[in-house]
């Protein structure tokens, strides 16, 4: 007898998933309002081109300036949220 999917559970794609999910699902949805994954994005691509693997060099001042002003807005975006899902209530 092989292990899998059969029967009743086969039929459903779907499963109504709840308790603490539920719970985080109401605490983050504020999140999903700013665009966090922009700002993290951003700063983990000029990270890895520039900083970490070196890919590209940085000689452009004036790219240095607005990295930094995205770098700053991305953490402080990142560190304004820190108290979000710090305490999850049932």
């Amino acid at each position: 007898m092989s292990i899998g999917i059969s029967g009743e559970g086969a039929k459903s794609t779907r499963r109504k998933v709840s308790g603490v999910f539920d719970a985080a699902r109401i605490k983050f949805a504020d999140v999903s309002q700013i665009d966090l994954f922009s700002a993290i994005d951003s700063i983990y691509t000029f990270r890895n081109e520039y900083i970490a693997h070196q890919d590209r060099e940085l000689s452009d001042t004036e790219l240095v300036g607005l990295s930094l002003k995205e770098w700053a807005n991305g953490l402080y975006k990142i560190w304004s949220r820190r108290d979000v899902g710090t305490y999850i209530s049932l």
